[in-house]
């Protein structure tokens, strides 16, 4: 998968971030409802889909989730991120939203959609739309997106994640994805492929804080060379995050 080209201003996502991060603070704090929580994290490498993001540098990130009585939920999430060896700082700023229900069984189901948007560079955004389900330790989500990254090809991205408690603050956690193009775009600069991505790692909780560690890999062949140049497929990541 080609990467489509991009430039910013070095201040650009610091100047988008900021107020980002002190709006969406400032709106949880005026809200009594128990239904919205959010986090502030640091990550030592944003990789998204087995993709590094922040160029393997260290980022960070607020996230904000609301839930509804009904079923429906929203939230989004702030990050850094270094699309391109170009030394320059870009933001992400990612929306989603749904509906969610229980059966009796126990099963959850989902359905809903997210979007992507690189403020600072546009030729990235992207949207989707998602179905998935929940049941005890195992969930799995299945994205469509007509324009994956702006590449203009239509994919599919399913997931598997799971979870097992070692002990009561203490848990495995493993994620395997598989992306799937069905087209190539008419640009011959940009092209979409298959790949692949796994992690497998623990996270331990320590009061409001969540210590994670984890191992990812991406499937790399020689049609993607150029999306992992200069860039590692695989990594340690480690992340901290604060919940309120």
């Amino acid at each position: 998968m080609q990467w489509p080209t991009a430039t910013a201003d070095a201040p650009c996502a610091v100047r988008l971030l900021r107020p980002a991060f002190a709006g969406a603070l400032l709106l949880l704090a005026t809200q009594a409802a128990a239904q919205f929580s959010g986090s502030v994290s640091a990550v030592s490498d944003y990789r998204y889909r087995g993709v590094s993001l922040s160029d393997g540098s260290p980022v960070a990130q607020l996230r904000l989730d609301y839930d509804g009585k009904s079923g429906w939920y929203a939230g989004g999430v702030a990050s850094g991120a270094n699309l391109r060896e170009e030394g320059r700082s870009h933001a992400q700023l990612q929306a989603y939203a749904g509906y969610s229900a229980q059966r009796s069984s126990g099963l959850a189901w989902e359905v809903g959609g997210t979007g992507a948007i690189f403020p600072c560079a546009a030729a990235y955004n992207y949207a989707e739309i998602f179905a998935g389900f929940a049941a005890a330790d195992l969930s799995g989500r299945l994205y469509f997106s007509p324009d994956y990254l702006s590449l203009r090809a239509k994919t599919l991205y399913v997931e598997l994640n799971g979870s097992r408690a070692l002990a009561e603050r203490l848990h495995l956690l493993g994620h395997i994805g598989l992306l799937h193009a069905f087209d190539r775009p008419k640009r011959s600069e940009a092209y979409a492929t298959s790949q692949a991505d796994i992690s497998i790692g623990a996270s331990a909780d320590l009061a409001d804080w969540k210590i994670r560690l984890t191992w990812s890999a991406a499937r790399k062949n020689d049609e993607d060379n150029r999306l992992y140049e200069g860039r590692s497929t695989h990594a340690w990541v480690l992340s901290a995050s604060y919940a309120f």
